[in-house]
């Protein structure tokens, strides 16, 4: 397994919080090379997911309605994220994408 110095999202610690307090588990693997940043699991359920800073999203994002909103998102992954979201979602596994505390709790909720 490869390892990279990866830096999370700012907003991490804070999204990870948040699932934490809602009772879900949250392992990080976002240091390995090519792959989402964190697991989550939360009634007999597991998502993987790829953290996103909403922060830095453009205002007019906020203002997209959802399916575009999740276009959008899709357009800002790198091509090694893009890679891993194929590569799941070819064997139906989906990654999920979280950028705010509203969509981390609605992933679980």
């Amino acid at each position: 397994m490869k390892f990279r110095s990866a830096k999370a999202d700012d907003n991490q610690p804070q999204l990870v919080a948040a699932l934490r307090k809602a009772g879900a588990t949250v392992r990080h693997v976002h240091q390995v090379k090519k792959l989402f940043d964190v697991i989550v699991g939360y009634r007999n359920k597991v998502y993987l997911t790829e953290i996103k800073d909403g922060a830095k999203f453009p205002q007019k994002f906020w203002k997209m309605e959802e399916k575009e909103r999740s276009e959008w998102i899709i357009s800002t992954l790198t091509k090694d994220e893009l890679i891993c979201r194929n590569d799941f979602e070819k064997v139906g596994v989906k990654i999920h994408i979280i950028y705010d505390v509203d969509s981390a709790l609605k992933l679980i909720l």
